[in-house]
């Protein structure tokens, strides 16, 4: 599963990745379209983080300045990045456009940009994304009350 993270103003680019992810085969996540109605969307959140392959860090200056949840995410994906061995990728940071984070270990991890050519950064993460199974090919880690892999008709 690919978690995606975003900034609500960064909505259209989130949906617009999860489509194109979901499209070439890949189980993308993105809480708009896997939370449930009526699930903790908290616990939703904090259960696919912690059950992903990847997480995207999708950054721009809505994500980066911003307080709210979106920080929360990023955080708790930078836990988890420090159980991951340091030779596996993990956490992606994708900018939406110019952008720098702050975070030193933000800074460290080698970004990918979706700017000024979509495509070519898609590109650049479908590469990374080829290691791991396709949609269907293996069922998710756990399922539960708090996500859909994905709802039927989404």
């Amino acid at each position: 599963m690919i978690f995606i993270s975003y900034a609500h103003r960064d909505l259209v680019h989130a949906k617009r990745l999860y489509a194109k992810l979901q499209k070439d085969g890949h189980k993308p996540w993105l809480d708009k379209e896997c939370i449930i109605p009526g699930s903790d969307w908290e616990c939703s959140i904090e259960y696919a983080i912690r059950e992903c392959e990847y997480f995207i860090a999708l950054l721009s200056q809505h994500s980066l300045e911003k307080r709210g949840y979106v920080q929360k995410e990023i955080k708790y994906g930078l836990d988890v990045l420090q159980t991951i061995p340091s030779n596996r990728t993990f956490l992606i940071p994708a900018r939406l456009e110019l952008c720098e984070p702050r975070h030193p270990v933000l800074q460290r991890l080698q970004w990918v940009d979706l700017f000024p050519d979509w495509n070519d950064g898609y590109l650049k993460l479908d590469r990374i994304f080829s290691f791991i199974p396709k949609e269907g090919k293996h069922p998710p880690a756990k399922p539960g009350a708090f996500d859909r892999w994905p709802l039927k008709g989404a």
